[in-house]
């Protein structure tokens, strides 16, 4: 029985460091000695960073860099606050602008009719914007959630990985007397 051989290769580009990469996978690694993913090469060579390099290292059995998927989800996170920001300062914005509108309407007519179409309007506005806060909170819940999880798994794959190293330490220590005795 043989076992498939994993090659990784130098991508030699003029003016940079070599790039160490898995021509299968296309994932690059920080170096030749230091085998962690940092990224993958995409078709036109320049190296990224996605939700897909996690799902290559996990099926190809690579290690990934701590710091690239702690920062990736906390890249996330705050992309998803941003537009969250965003998104509530339009509502903000229509809710005042309206609010002008009416306002005009009122001033212009002078009518009874006004303040009716006023006071609906608002209590449409009112509504908006309280299930828009309640759809906010739920997704921060939701978003909090997830970030306590990926914490979570990021705590374990660091013991996991601390672990490996101090198994690895005794296991050199233990041929380091071996071959003392040897020689």
């Amino acid at each position: 029985m043989t076992k498939n051989k994993i090659v990784l290769k130098k991508l030699k580009r003029e003016g940079e460091e070599d790039t160490v990469w898995h021509p299968d996978s296309r994932l690059v690694f920080k170096s030749k000695k230091d085998k962690l993913v940092v990224g993958r090469l995409s078709e036109d060579e320049d190296m990224i960073v996605d939700e897909i390099v996690i799902d290559l290292c996990n099926k190809w059995k690579f290690k990934i860099d701590p710091s690239l998927v702690e920062s990736a989800s906390e890249e996330e996170v705050e992309e998803e606050v941003e537009e969250e920001v965003e998104e509530e300062v339009e509502v903000e914005a229509k809710a005042k602008e309206e609010e002008e509108t009416v306002s005009e309407q009122t001033h212009e007519k002078g009518n009874s009719a006004a303040p009716r179409h006023s006071k609906a309007a608002s209590e449409e506005l009112m509504k908006s914007v309280k299930k828009y806060c309640s759809d906010m909170e739920t997704q921060t819940g939701r978003l909090q959630s997830e970030l306590r999880a990926l914490k979570s798994k990021y705590e374990e794959v660091a013991k996991s990985l601390s672990d490996e190293k101090e198994q690895r330490e005794k296991a050199e220590s233990k041929l380091a007397k071996i071959r003392e005795q040897f020689s």
